[in-house]
């Protein structure tokens, strides 16, 4: 069993206000940083086939996200149940 760590400066992308989609699919990601949530502009993220059990809160601050991609992660009901209250507004496509 290998864990990848990726390390992603989200403070510099978020720089980049153009900066609409972000896929980061089949990385093999157990987590994602609460720094995610610097991407104000972004309107879909892509985190299809990776090992993430949940994702941080702060995801909530990002006020225009549209579309979040989640199929193909170990995440259990709970978690996604969590994951759509904190994102009512978001298009949340998952295994259910």
């Amino acid at each position: 069993d290998t864990s990848t760590t990726l390390s992603i400066d989200f403070n510099r992308l978020a720089k980049l206000s153009s900066l609409k989609s972000l896929t980061l699919s089949g990385c093999g990601l157990e987590n994602i940083s609460a720094d995610i949530s610097k991407l104000e502009y972004l309107r879909e993220l892509g985190l299809a086939q990776n090992r993430l059990t949940s994702l941080p809160a702060a995801v909530q601050k990002m006020g225009s996200l549209q579309e979040l991609i989640l199929y193909e992660n170990p995440l259990s009901k709970e978690a996604l149940a969590t994951i759509k209250k904190m994102l009512p507004k978001v298009e949340i496509s998952a295994d259910e």
